[in-house]
């Protein structure tokens, strides 16, 4: 959680309009207790939806939020800054938005490039971090970030003396999880299994920021796929959509590019839990050969509505079998069937036997039934014990499937 303290000089409304342009979801707004109508007073809170563990990345967040936000409070700055309640709620958003790290720094970049211009912007964003000694890449224009598989952000210090919360060396996270740029993409193979494209090739839908972000940082990562992405942006069907041309798309993509971020995850989709897809667009086209694609969601029971099941199951079979048939029960394993039918056993005069597949197995139910309290029980003996060139040709045919010459 992160919150910005404003004290004069600019009201809500602008603060609001400028988090809109630059992509900042605001989670809640408020009045401070000194707030009055002639002069707002007021504070604005962001959740980032990473994990953050160290207080260097904690610092450079905050200081690039201050940046886009220049009216803030200095004192913001120091992160065990505490804020008090207020008069009253400004803002609140309903679907408890949060801003992605990778949308931070291309919120940034972007609140960078309009302040100072093309001709400036590299030499401004360079000076930023050179003074709060962020390592970089890029000759100085790309923050050296990691981003670990349990949602960790960690922003790489310039100074050797700093250690990251995830134990890696600069080098490692400057190399960490780059995007890879895919050659000989069939866009077509995406068009047919990702109904985001589709939809978004077809214009069939009104696609807001937050959909747009993720096709294009999925279609950044293919080659020629910044092409692809203006070409259907800009088309004719698309010119009534006049949200599409407020943002100057072009530097987005750039911006996407120069991070070299990987494609983000269809865990953010609109259409997550309506379609069959992988991690992301990218990998639903195009599985590598390690990829798992579900293809069906399977739907689960509680633990003690499959045991329950199961005692049904069985007490039917068991009330069943004057008919002289075969009842087969499906048990997942860890569900008390061994237990199961070693209670029936206990309290049982008739008799039963037990089949199971190996010695090993057997012995175990004998020592279970004997710990019961069951005593009218015998298990088959194990057999001989035989020398190995006569085990390993028993076991050869076995494994072959040869049960007869076994015998």
């Amino acid at each position: 959680m992160y919150a910005l303290d404003f004290d004069d000089g600019i009201t809500f409304d602008e603060i609001q309009r400028r988090a809109e342009q630059y992509n900042i979801p605001l989670l809640f707004a408020y009045k401070t207790f000194s707030w009055t109508e002639s002069h707002e007073k007021f504070r604005i809170v962001l959740a980032l939806n990473c994990i953050v563990r160290d207080l260097f990345t904690v610092r450079i967040v905050i200081r690039m939020l201050m940046t886009i936000f220049k009216e803030c409070d200095p004192a913001c700055k120091d992160p065990s800054r505490m804020f008090f309640g207020g008069k009253g709620i400004l803002y609140l958003n309903d679907n408890n938005e949060q801003l992605m790290a990778e949308q931070l720094f291309l919120s940034f970049d972007e609140y960078m490039l309009d302040r100072y211009g093309d001709r400036h912007y590299t030499e401004h964003i360079k000076r930023f971090y050179s003074e709060n000694y962020v390592a970089t890449e890029k000759k100085g224009k790309i923050p050296k970030i990691d981003i670990s598989d349990k949602n960790v952000l960690t922003i790489s210090r310039e100074n050797q003396y700093s250690v990251s919360s995830n134990n890696k060396s600069d080098e490692e996270i400057s190399n960490h999880k780059r995007r890879k740029v895919i050659k000989n993409f069939d866009w077509e193979e995406l068009y047919c299994c990702c109904r985001l494209y589709r939809n978004f090739v077809d214009v069939k839908e009104y696609y807001y920021y937050p959909q747009l972000r993720i096709l294009a940082m999925n279609m950044c990562c293919v080659d020629g796929g910044k092409s692809k992405f203006m070409e259907i942006l800009t088309s004719f069907e698309n010119s009534d959509k006049e949200a599409y041309f407020k943002r100057d798309w072009s530097k987005t993509l750039n911006a996407i590019i120069r991070h070299e971020y990987l494609p983000e995850r269809c865990d953010s989709c609109m259409y997550c839990n309506e379609c069959e897809h992988h991690k992301n667009m990218l990998s639903t086209a195009k599985p590598d050969r390690h990829d798992v694609k579900i293809i069906e969601q399977k739907e689960y029971v509680s633990i003690v509505d499959a045991e329950q099941d199961l005692k049904d199951n069985f007490n039917s079979a068991l009330s069943d079998r004057l008919n002289n048939s075969i009842k087969l029960i499906n048990a997942q394993t860890g569900l008390g069937k061994t237990e199961l039918y070693l209670d029936m056993l206990l309290n049982s005069h008739e008799m039963f036997i037990i089949a199971v597949p190996t010695h090993d197995l057997k012995d175990e139910i004998l020592y279970r039934a004997n710990k019961k309290g069951i005593r009218n029980i015998s298990a088959t003996p194990r057999p001989p014990e035989l020398s190995d060139n006569l085990s390993n040709e028993i076991l050869h045919f076995y494994d072959i499937g040869a049960g007869e010459m076994a015998i």
